[in-house]
């Protein structure tokens, strides 16, 4: 209850600094605990007729991050791929931490005017698997 209760007030706090473009609120954040603490949650919106697996490193690095921002942003991925999947399927989310050296880096898209740049990385990702249709 109160796990539920901390929640809420992050996502109030997220809709009111969207309201008044208020500063995000970084803090040091191991994203696979987080994601197992919503999991419940993200498990009830998907709903009947899709599964939901989670593969999270448990060695993951910390993340600076706001906490309601990254559930708003985790939550958003997982109906996205819910509403993608009409007839059923399967949602994996995955962590896991990378290395990218200076080649890898290279070849990586630029984000916004900044290049990636070598180094430890954290990797969320969001899969959809539709059920096969005939």
């Amino acid at each position: 209850m109160l796990a539920a209760a901390e929640r809420a007030s992050g996502l109030t706090r997220e809709l009111m600094a969207f309201a008044r473009r208020q500063e995000l609120q970084a803090q040091p954040l191991q994203l696979s605990s987080a994601i197992e603490a919503i999991k419940p949650m993200l498990e009830r919106v998907v709903g009947a007729g899709v599964s939901m697996v989670c593969v999270l490193d448990p060695a993951l690095g910390i993340v600076r991050a706001d906490p309601a921002r990254i559930e708003q942003m985790l939550l958003k991925f997982v109906l996205n791929a819910r509403d993608a999947m009409p007839a059923g399927g399967r949602i994996t989310v995955e962590t896991r931490n990378v290395t990218l050296g200076a080649e890898e880096a290279a070849r990586m898209r630029p984000v916004g005017n900044a290049r990636v740049v070598p180094g430890e990385y954290v990797v969320r990702r969001v899969l959809d698997a539709p059920v096969a249709t005939a």
